[in-house]
């Protein structure tokens, strides 16, 4: 006699996108995180006493130009053992040889799915070639800032995040910062399930809320506006240089000698 197998029961597609789908990990973040190592260099940051561990990998890209490196980090608050936050940066800088952008596009689509993205999102809204870019300095992309869900609200991710692009401004003299204000929740493969099934006009609704909210943010704290009527990234100019935008797209220019820190304080 054969032996039947039971049917798992199926969830309601909506307590799925109602509860879980939408909450972090155990941990307190959405995104799986892993660990730095060991050797991760430590700073403070000043004004919350939270101490940054983080690390930068070797070129991430084998060819000749553009070097790419990722630095990862974590911050942790005085008496406790889990992290507070996340943050990943990657810092995109020429080579021994001009790049062009194909080359550009080709290495990131080489190294990762975002930086892939990223490409393109630059090379079609830039008004010039991104190698004129490159010739002023380092491109650095905020990947990713994730706060621990309990500390929501108290601005420790954005104080972390701003204090250690100081530290890297300082070391790599990048022109451009660039950022995509993108909810991590609404990465989870939970919620792709979710809309591809039901629910998919207030999810819509959610998502758009969360990225407004983000987008408000990363204006205020990093002065950061649209690379382009329709682009999904941000950004501003970095170490001296001057942002603008045209009717062919933006560009960088030299615009004089005020670090980012005191252009902040003086605006």
């Amino acid at each position: 006699m054969l032996a039947t197998q039971r049917r798992p029961e199926v969830p309601d597609i909506r307590d799925i996108f109602e509860g879980s789908a939408t909450e972090p990990q155990f941990d307190g973040f959405f995104r799986s995180h892993g660990d730095l190592d060991p050797t991760a260099q430590c700073i403070v940051e000043p004004a919350t006493g939270a101490t940054i561990r983080y690390t930068t990998s070797r070129n991430r890209w084998q060819g000749h130009s553009p070097r790419i490196r990722e630095i990862r980090a974590s911050a942790y608050l005085a008496n406790d053992l889990r992290p507070a936050c996340w943050i990943r940066f990657d810092v995109i800088e020429a080579g021994r040889v001009d790049v062009t952008d194909d080359d550009f596009c080709y290495a990131c689509d080489v190294v990762s799915h975002s930086l892939e993205q990223l490409a393109s999102g630059l090379v079609e809204t830039a008004a010039e070639d991104i190698s004129r870019v490159l010739e002023r300095g380092p491109i650095i992309y905020l990947e990713g800032l994730e706060l621990r869900h309990d500390l929501k609200g108290s601005r420790l991710g954005v104080i972390v995040a701003k204090h250690l692009l100081d530290v890297l401004v300082s070391r790599h003299s990048p022109a451009l910062l660039v950022l995509c204000p993108y909810p991590l929740q609404f990465e989870s493969r939970r919620f792709e399930q979710a809309i591809e099934h039901a629910v998919l006009q207030k999810s819509e609704h959610l998502f758009e809320g969360g990225r407004q909210n983000l987008i408000a943010l990363f204006e205020r704290e990093f002065w950061v506006s649209r690379l382009g009527k329709n682009s999904d990234y941000w950004g501003t100019s970095l170490s001296g240089f001057g942002f603008i935008q045209g009717p062919s797209g933006w560009s960088i220019y030299q615009h004089g000698k005020h670090s980012r820190t005191e252009w902040r304080k003086s605006s």
